[in-house]
């Protein structure tokens, strides 16, 4: 040990014992104290971590390793990061969704960037970040889906080889799949109905991977039928509007009540209405917009779309009949005006108590 403290360079007790008590009285705490230092500090910030990631402190865990390696870090420590930078993205997506913060969607993908280093939270850092291009993407085109702009395509694009990558990490990632099928079907406008529609089949064969993996069916078949429905709409191609309906259908089978199933199943069959003149496609809308606004007793997007293609097919009429779905349309823009009031009443009653 006296070898191993002299090799230490330890210094020294000044204190006047025998010189054959000296070599027994080096300083072992000089030697161990900033190794002892080093441990405490070390687990003090382990354990800091963990309680601020408990707590909810997510801040204060990215300050704690901020500026450090990860490859210095524990793999307890690494997870604790990620996470942390996982759930930080998501506040700042949330946030740049809501006010449409351009600065937020940057702060995010910053987020989730430094998660995909760590190796517990990769791959879901991965399809966090393409969600961030994809929103992003749809924010500089203003909501608006059937524009497409060189810088929203090149967000999409971003976005395809994040989801891919998740892809690679974990090839069952049955939510990657579905989003990577949705912004190929984005895509799939700009392109299609190009002689080579390889984006549109990739998409498809993504859609059908989700479903083979997913937990959720009704929204990978609700997603499926809209991208569907919005191709359709867009090329007036029937096939695609019949195989929209399939997947409306097994959306509405496996989730009943689920309200954006009913109002765009109803938005597809108002277009095929439109597309094909059938009486039968337009009473079949309305019941899926009676369905929708069923569903959600307060909302009174379904009666809006309800109402104005109750008007459309009305046109087409005469006599008693006509005048019965004017009847019916004009109950139907009543109610919408109802709920829309109560609405209102809400939101100032909100605000006066705040």
């Amino acid at each position: 040990m006296f070898q191993m403290l002299k090799d230490y360079k330890a210094p020294r007790n000044n204190l006047d014992d025998e010189p054959g008590l000296r070599e027994s009285r080096f300083d072992v705490a000089a030697v161990i104290r900033p190794q002892l230092d080093a441990l405490i500090a070390g687990q003090e910030q382990v354990l800091s971590a963990e309680y601020y990631f408990l707590a909810g402190e997510h801040e204060r865990v990215a300050a704690l390793f901020r500026g450090r390696s990860l490859k210095r870090l524990t793999e307890r420590e690494r997870e604790i990061y990620g996470w942390s930078q996982m759930i930080l993205g998501d506040r700042a997506h949330s946030t740049a969704k809501i006010d449409d913060d351009r600065d937020a969607y940057r702060k995010a993908a910053e987020h989730f960037a430094i998660a995909t280093k760590i190796q517990a939270t990769e791959a879901d850092a991965l399809y966090n970040w393409g969600n961030v291009l994809f929103d992003l993407s749809m924010a500089v085109r203003d909501g608006a889906m059937e524009v497409m702009t060189r810088a929203a395509e090149a967000l999409l694009n971003r976005a395809v080889a994040k989801y891919r990558a998740a892809l690679a990490i974990d090839p069952q990632f049955s939510d990657a799949h579905n989003n990577l099928a949705n912004a190929l079907a984005d895509l799939a406008r700009a392109e299609y109905p190009r002689s080579d529609n390889g984006i549109l089949r990739e998409a498809f064969y993504h859609y059908e991977a989700a479903l083979r993996h997913t937990q959720t069916p009704d929204i990978v078949h609700n997603n499926f039928a809209k991208a569907l429905h919005d191709l359709a709409r867009i090329t007036d191609d029937l096939v695609l509007f019949k195989k929209s309906m399939v997947h409306f259908q097994a959306a509405g089978a496996a989730n009943p009540n689920y309200f954006s199933v009913y109002l765009s199943w109803g938005h597809a069959l108002a277009d095929l209405a439109r597309s094909t003149g059938a009486p039968k496609s337009y009473k079949a809308a309305f019941e899926k917009y009676r369905r929708a606004a069923e569903i959600e007793p307060t909302d009174t997007a379904a009666h809006h779309s309800w109402y104005y293609t109750i008007l459309e097919f009305a046109k087409k009429l005469k006599g008693k009949e006509k005048a019965a779905y004017l009847k019916q349309a004009a109950a139907v823009s009543a109610e919408q005006k109802r709920r829309r009031r109560n609405l209102e009443r809400r939101i100032l009653r909100s605000e006066g108590a705040k």
